[in-house]
């Protein structure tokens, strides 16, 4: 197990880990739920939508409210603030450069 993170909202509190090869979400009250499959798990909350990133092999995957996207085939080290007008920034590194994208 490692990682991960712990994001409040004044709406939710989520956690987001690895346990073995699986990246879980979890909501108290509710089951935990898997959301993907790697390791170096990131987590942020904007409102009520819940983000979460990790690393694949040597893809970098994020899980955005419900849907699984690609955010780069060669990224490590993920992380998510949240933005104070929405949204969070996805930052990690990429072939030794930091590499940023917005997300809604």
């Amino acid at each position: 197990m490692d990682g991960g993170g712990l994001a409040v909202s004044s709406a939710k509190v989520l956690t987001a880990w690895r346990r073995g090869s699986n990246v879980f979400l979890a909501e108290p009250g509710h089951p935990e739920r898997q959301v993907g499959t790697g390791k170096d798990v990131a987590l942020a909350l904007s409102g009520n939508r819940a983000y979460v990133a990790w690393v694949n092999g040597s893809r970098l995957e994020a899980w955005v409210d419900g849907k699984l996207e690609l955010l780069s085939e060669a990224g490590a080290f993920p992380a998510l603030p949240s933005l104070p007008g929405g949204g969070v920034l996805a930052a990690w590194e990429e072939n030794g450069a930091i590499q940023i994208r917005a997300l809604p």
